[in-house]
């Protein structure tokens, strides 16, 4: 199908109206997204449910003390993926239909995956349009 025209574009945020924006990814699928995305100002992170709660959750929990201790500026003692959560001006949740009926197996997945940066402080936003819609950020 070859590439997109507007991926020749992406080689840094100002495509996007923010030239020094950076974007960091999470992911569930950590390994096939780093192979899509080829852009220097997008970070592929993972994501994953082990990696939610063996490494995101714990830094949230250790980068909030940190904060409410007022120590926030050594928030290099955490991973790199937590530095990113940590870091971030906001949390965009694309999930879209993560928290209606019928998917209670993927309840504590889902509110981790918003909690985390809730506990750093960072605002948080839940898209819940399709793929079709588009989303404009002002």
């Amino acid at each position: 199908m070859g590439p997109k025209p507007w991926r020749s574009r992406l080689s840094d945020g100002s495509a996007i109206g923010f030239p020094d924006a950076r974007i960091e990814f999470f992911s569930y699928y950590p390994v096939q997204d780093s192979e899509l995305v080829q852009h220097g100002f997008i970070r592929i992170h993972s994501c994953t449910p082990i990696n939610l709660v063996t490494v995101l959750f714990p830094g949230a929990l250790v980068g909030m003390m940190l904060h409410v201790l007022g120590l926030r500026r050594f928030i290099d003692v955490l991973p790199k993926s937590g530095r990113a959560l940590a870091r971030a001006d906001v949390l965009v949740d694309l999930a879209g239909v993560s928290f209606v009926d019928g998917r209670e197996k993927f309840l504590p997945f889902n509110v981790l995956t918003i909690l985390c940066p809730m506990l750093l402080g960072n605002s948080c936003c839940k898209v819940l349009a399709g793929s079709r819609h588009r989303l404009i950020i002002d």
